[in-house]
């Protein structure tokens, strides 16, 4: 199976000549390969390992790559296989670029899995590497650039606010005519929100939604949804998430305006080029192709988009309601295990740095102020 995405890195290396590497960089990497042979050897890395991992990270080490080797071309650095000190100086002008701690690590991911399809030295295992990535966590953290930007939270209320807004739109004496496109798009948009509330999905889990994966719950109580391939299951194993009958309801009656029978349900509407038919059909006829979904960064924008019509001015992304749901778990007493469950997440770090926050008007110091607040004194 053809991968998705390219990588694009032998590409890069096209044209390159580095006979004339000064002989001390040679020698600290003790690597004498010809191009042509190195481009050979990662061409077959980079097909394997387009073909073996998701499009997202594909798209990350490319975009990585690029960032690099242009750093190199800059500098007059060779980037494969580039010595410890010369990329431990590509990270720290970044640093210098503001780059933060979660791109740095990416950075290093991405130059070691070229050098390992490259079959050349590991640039980390320098003997200065350790402590100088020490220094470079300290400049980072001096910077305030250690700790992941957090994605800011829609919560249910934030959600019930933009629904408020969207399905309240006015249509009295002197408002916009609204068109059919945007009688649609807000139920779409909806219905989207809805979802992505209940499910704690990710926006490529969302994008990825078809009609079949939804089934109901035998008590009648709501729906299931499935969610195949992810983040945190690249072998498609697959995940159950719980959808509230209101938001069953809300997704039917937006397929129902779209004609929306099986397949994807978030699809774009407007200015979209009309498909091509590229299949021949039984009876002679040609068929069309299945409609496109709408992409993650999408789902970003409609989301932002929705929460600035409700006056939400924060920095709302695609993984917004996803983050608030948790949040919201969290405060109403679940454990972090039930949110990590919820939302699918290998593990509760990630709930546990959403939910600082939330659990800082929980703690034990929290409950003493309350204690005290209400004339009840603390017990030694």
């Amino acid at each position: 199976m053809m991968p998705d995405v390219d990588l694009l890195v032998a590409d890069s290396l096209i044209g390159v000549d580095w006979s004339d590497a000064p002989i001390e960089v040679r020698q600290a990497t003790r690597f004498d390969v010809s191009t042509d042979e190195l481009r050979k050897r990662i061409r077959r890395w980079e097909t394997k390992f387009a073909a073996g991992n998701a499009s997202a990270t594909v798209k990350a080490v490319r975009s990585d790559w690029q960032t690099f080797f242009a750093w190199c071309d800059r500098t007059g650095v060779r980037a494969v296989p580039v010595s410890g000190p010369d990329l431990m100086r590509f990270l720290n002008d970044q640093v210098t670029l503001g780059r933060r701690f979660s791109t740095i690590t990416r950075y290093v991911y991405s130059v070691r899995a070229v050098h390992t399809g490259a079959k050349a030295p590991d640039p980390t295992q320098h003997e200065d590497w350790a402590q100088d990535w020490k220094v470079l966590k300290a400049r980072l953290r001096k910077g305030k650039k250690l700790a992941p930007r957090q994605t800011e939270p829609l919560s249910s209320a934030d959600v019930h606010a933009v629904l408020g807004v969207i399905e309240g739109t006015p249509e009295g004496t002197g408002a916009r005519r609204r068109s059919k496109e945007d009688e649609r798009r807000d139920l779409r948009d909806a219905a989207l929100l809805r979802l992505a509330s209940d499910t704690l999905c990710r926006e490529s889990e969302l994008a990825a939604v078809q009609l079949e994966d939804f089934e109901r719950k035998g008590d009648g109580s709501g729906w299931t949804l499935f969610v195949g391939r992810s983040k945190t299951d690249q072998d498609g194993v697959g995940a159950y998430r719980f959808v509230s009958n209101e938001t069953h309801n809300a997704i039917s009656e937006w397929c129902a305006k779209s004609g929306i029978e099986g397949g994807y349900v978030f699809l774009p509407i407007g200015g979209r080029p009309k498909r091509e038919p590229t299949n021949q059909g039984a009876g002679g006829g040609e068929i069309e192709p299945p409609a496109p979904h709408i992409t993650p960064d999408q789902i970003a924008r409609i989301m932002r988009r929705r929460a600035l019509r409700a006056d939400i001015n924060r920095r709302i992304t695609g993984h917004s309601a996803r983050v608030g749901s948790a949040i919201d778990l969290i405060e109403a007493g679940f454990s972090m295990s039930d949110a990590a469950y919820a939302g699918g997440w290998e593990s509760e770090r990630m709930v546990r740095h959403y939910a600082k926050k939330a659990k800082a008007g929980s703690n034990a110091m929290a409950k003493l102020r309350a204690k005290t607040a209400n004339g009840m004194e603390p017990q030694n």
